[in-house]
C-alpha cells in the first residue's frame, strides 16, 4: 500500500498544532474557568451559611418575642373596665329665650375675635 508523504506531514502538523493549542490556549482557559467555578462555589456556600445564620437569628428573635409577650400577659393582667355611675341631683332646664341669647353672644364673639379674610 502506497502512503502519500503529504498525508503523513499533515498528520504530524495537525498533531503538533493540537498539542500546542492545548498547552498554550485551552489549558489556561480551562484552569481559569475552574478557578472561577471554585470562587463561585465558595461564594454560594458563604451565602448559604449567612442565610442559615440569619434564619436562625430570626427564629430566635421570634421566639424571644413570643416569650416576652407571654411573660407580659402573665405579669400584667388586663384591668376590667368598670363604669362609674354618678347620680346628679341637679337638673337644668333651658328656655328658648336663653338659647337665643347664648347663640347671639357666641356669634358676636366669633365675629369680634376671628379676623376677617379679605
Amino acid at each position: 500500500m502506497y502512503v502519500n508523504i503529504t498525508l503523513l506531514i499533515q498528520i504530524i502538523n495537525f498533531s503538533i498544532t493540537y498539542h500546542l493549542l492545548n498547552k498554550l490556549i485551552f489549558s489556561p482557559i480551562i484552569i481559569s474557568l475552574k478557578k472561577k467555578k471554585t470562587v463561585e462555589d465558595n461564594f454560594i456556600n458563604s451565602l448559604k451559611k449567612e442565610e442559615h445564620l440569619l434564619l436562625s437569628k430570626e427564629k430566635r428573635l421570634h421566639q424571644d418575642l413570643i416569650d416576652f409577650q407571654r411573660k407580659i400577659q402573665k405579669k400584667y393582667v388586663p384591668l376590667t373596665k368598670k363604669s362609674i355611675e354618678v347620680q346628679f341631683d341637679i337638673t337644668y332646664e333651658r328656655d328658648e329665650k336663653e338659647v337665643k341669647n347664648l347663640t347671639k353672644k357666641i356669634k358676636d364673639l366669633l365675629v369680634k375675635e376671628v379676623p376677617r379674610v379679605d
